[in-house]
Formats: C-alpha cells, structure tokens, sequence
C-alpha cells in the first residue's frame, strides 16, 4: 500500500470515529434518527403508513434530543404514508426528495419554523393542499407534479419563486403569489391547465421563461405595473380574452404571448421597445392594436404571423400616422388599416362624440356584443365600468 492511500485510510478512520463520537443512530416507533448532543435529524421514515406524527423532541436512554431536520430522501417512494404532522416548533429543514413519490400523502402540516426546502422536496406526492411556512430558502420543484393539489399558499419571505415550484399541477384553479415575489423564475408555474385565476404581485418586476406555458384555462389575468421584463413562452397556448399590458414593460420574449384564439384588442405601451419574434403568433380573433410607443415601433415580419393583417385596425399616435404607412424597412405599412389614436373613440370613427358614450353604455350593459377593448377603458383600469362613461363625458364637457 502506497503513502497516499494509506494516508486516505488513517483519514477516513478518523472521520468515521469523529462521526461516531457525536452522532448514533436509533429506530423510534418506526422512524430511524441521528442523534446529536441535544438535537436530531430524522433521516429514514421508509418504513410507516397510515397518518404519521413527527414529535417536536424523542427521548432515548432517558434524554430528549429536538427534531430539528428530515434529511434528504427520508420517505422517497412510500406510498402508504397518508398524512404528515411536525409537531412543536424547532424543524427548520426539509432536505431533498425527502416526500418524493409519497403518492398516497395527502396532507401535510408543517411548523411556522422550518427555513429551508430543498430540492423537489414534495414532488409526485398525493397533495391536495399545501401551505408554505416562511422559509427563506425555497429549491425547485417544490410541488412539481403534484397532479391531485387543488390549494396552495406561497410564502412572502422569498424573492423568486424557483423554477417547477407548480409545475403539471392539473387540479390547481387558483393561485395568489404573494406581495414580496419579484421574479418568476423559468417554469415556476407551468403546465396547470385547470388553472382559471392567477394573482400577481404588486412587486414583481420579472417574468423568466415559459412561465404559465399550456395553463390555457386563464381568460384574464392583470400585469402589474412594476413589470418590466417577460421572457419567451409566457402564457403560450392562452385563451386570453383580455390583456392589458402595463406602462413600464421593456422586454417581451419570443412568442410571449403567442397561440390566441380569443382576443379581440390589444394595446402596446410606450415603455415596450423590445418585442420578440412571433411574439404575437397565431393571435386568429385579433381585430385591433394600438400601439402607444412615442417613435416607431420596430418590427418583424412574423410577430403577428397567423393573424389576418389585412383586415386588422392599427392605431398609432397621430404624429407617427405617415412613418408607419411608409414602406423604408417596415413592416407595419402591409396593414391595410391604419388610423390614428383618439382618446375616447370607442366606435373607431376616429372622432371623440356623444356617439361613443352611445357605444360605451352598450358594452358596461352587456347590449353590445364587446370584449375588452382598448378604446373603451378611458381611465386605463382594465375595466369598462360605468367610471368610462363618466370620463368620455367630462372630456366631451371639456372637464
């Protein structure tokens, strides 16, 4: 044997009797744990079924040592385990895979002292709730597959919601991510096509890729004014019948938005000036746009590919009405219908009158046959309320 490998030998020795100095392992009612002076971690539970209780200490040879862990694995694939309990209130970590394929597991409470939640900690379980406690240390994947889970609250203590946090969730319909969160990362919320109601925050300034990609059940949702950057796929596949995109959006990703059957309006703000390829791709019931940038919006070819550009109305600032008719390098001028913006012209006559009072009371009283449109949210709350009318009014009475 050669130095090098004998001095590993003596190395591994010593950690090996350092380990066993201050760590022993020990079976309490099923449940096997590594104890440590006065603390210890629960590291296999393999082995249990039915509704299983973590006591916040266990007691052996007459000492109590506090659960303060659940190591990585710990009940991976036990499909008989239906319900978790963490008594007291000195957990703090979850390691990874530590639930993974408990498809039987359909509750779990957790104490308001656990921090940290590592790798796909829950993946593939049975949940049908979860609520997050304030953790300050949140890995991917949290729920990812978690096709049974119908609720799930999210934790205000964390910047960025990790990528495959809601991923494949089928049974999901709602879902509020709390004030606090300033990105979505990739796939954080992915392919959860029961889901109806998404709640942004008011903090939240990023949007990675391929977020809420495939949750084609969402008919409306509400971007938040502190947006400024959405990457490539968010909402593809969408049934989007209305969308206001806020002033203050920079970035718009390939195929942002793309794959829309459904609306008939949409209105792009000043601040976006970089709009991806197809972008808007396959937007088959578009009927109008209006784009509000202060210079000519740049464009290619296939950002609105699939929808009929011919008979599309485009509405532009007034002053910009001839650079976008033009044919230098442009896309824009192959719309065959190209007006200029006028607040509160609701009917599109290109003129502001009691007319579009008119047609602004059909659409709040359901007479008329609108969607969301643009033109007819006045005061920009992406609502077409009785409070438009009043404003086309005051503009008309020149208040």
């Amino acid at each position: 044997m050669n130095i090098m490998k004998k001095l590993s030998l003596i190395i591994a020795m010593a950690v090996l009797t350092a380990i066993s100095s201050w760590a022993e392992f020990v079976t309490i009612d099923g449940i096997q744990y590594s104890l440590s002076y006065t603390t210890c971690n629960l590291m296999n539970g393999t082995k249990t079924s039915g509704d299983v209780v973590i006591p916040e200490k266990v007691t052996y040879n007459g000492k109590e040592y506090v659960v303060e862990g659940i190591w990585d694995e710990a009940f991976r694939d036990n499909t008989k385990i239906t319900s978790l309990t963490v008594q007291g209130n000195s957990l703090t970590t979850i390691g990874e895979y530590a639930f993974s394929k408990c498809t039987s597991l359909k509750k779990v409470n957790l104490p308001q002292s656990v921090r940290r939640i590592e790798k796909r900690a829950f993946e593939h379980c049975g949940l049908e709730s979860f609520d997050m406690p304030p953790v300050t240390y949140l890995e991917e994947g949290l729920l990812y597959y978690c096709e049974s889970l119908k609720s799930v609250t999210l934790s205000p203590t964390i910047k960025t919601l990790p990528t495959n946090t809601v991923y494949g969730c089928h049974s999901l319909t709602q879902l509020v991510i709390p004030e606090g969160i300033e990105t979505l990362a990739t796939a954080s919320v992915n392919y959860c096509n029961s889901l109806t109601t998404v709640q942004l925050p008011s903090t939240l300034t990023t949007i990675e890729n391929n977020v809420m990609y495939n949750c084609f059940a969402i008919e409306h949702i509400n971007l938040p004014s502190s947006l400024r950057t959405i990457g490539e796929n968010f909402m593809r596949e969408n049934n989007l019948k209305s969308l206001t995109i806020p002033e203050g959006l920079t970035t718009l990703g390939t195929y942002g938005f793309s794959e829309n059957k459904a609306m008939e309006s949409l209105s792009l703000p000043n601040s976006l000036r970089n709009i991806g390829d197809r972008s808007f791709y396959r937007f088959n019931a578009l009927k109008k746009i209006y784009v509000n940038a202060n210079t000519r919006l740049s464009s290619w070819g296939y950002m609105f590919s699939g929808a009929d550009i011919f008979t599309i109305q485009l509405y532009v600032p007034k002053n910009l009405l001839d650079s976008y008719k033009e044919e230098d390098n442009n896309f824009w001028y192959r719309f065959r219908h190209i007006y200029a913006i006028v607040p509160c012209d609701v009917n599109g006559d290109e003129t502001c009158d009691i007319s579009d009072v008119s047609t602004c009371i059909d659409m709040v009283t359901g007479t008329g046959a609108h969607a969301y449109d643009y033109s007819a949210d006045v005061n920009h709350d992406t609502i077409i309320d009785i409070s438009d009318i009043n404003a086309i009014t005051n503009k008309l009475l020149g208040k």
